[in-house]
């Protein structure tokens, strides 16, 4: 045996050599995972006592009952806010116009004021050189049971389509 390790002394001390360098690679690599996992347990005990594990895991869940409430609630509360959005003004249209040959400068107009569903109203104003006139009319669901002029069905029409 002895002639067999005087014979192959290189070939041994090669291997040795890369037996040696794959373990030290194989210590820093354990080295690197047990810093890590020691860096997470540092990071779950944050607060807590030495040696109350227990006592951190129950506080961490009593923290994500809380916070699923937390979630619940909010998820709520912007339902709602998305609900009261849907009726608020969300649609408007403004048109100028001339309605009379005698009165100049588009003085009257029609104003479309709608929510999500097409409700709302219709506002106009004629102007004339004897006064101005202003009328309302209710708008459900993108109609309305008045008489509408040409104006108001252009300004309707605009505030629907969102131009």
């Amino acid at each position: 045996m002895l002639s067999f390790i005087e014979e192959n002394q290189s070939n041994l001390i090669l291997i040795l050599l890369i037996a040696g360098i794959a373990l030290l690679v194989w210590v820093v690599y354990l080295q690197v995972r047990l810093y890590l996992a020691s860096k997470r347990h540092r990071q779950i005990l944050k607060g807590v006592k030495i040696g109350n594990l227990e006592e951190a895991l129950l506080e961490q869940v009593k923290k994500i009952e809380k916070n699923s409430a937390d979630i619940k609630e909010l998820s709520e509360f912007a339902q709602e806010i998305s609900d009261t959005a849907d009726i608020c003004i969300k649609k408007v249209a403004l048109i100028r116009f001339n309605p009379f040959e005698d009165a100049g400068g588009d003085q009257s107009f029609a104003v479309e004021v709608l929510d999500t569903f097409d409700n709302g109203v219709i506002i106009s104003s004629l102007h004339s050189r004897d006064g101005t006139r202003v009328y309302a009319k209710p708008i459900t669901k993108g109609r309305t049971k008045h008489h509408l002029s040409d104006e108001e069905k252009a300004v309707l029409k605009k505030a629907i389509e969102g131009k």
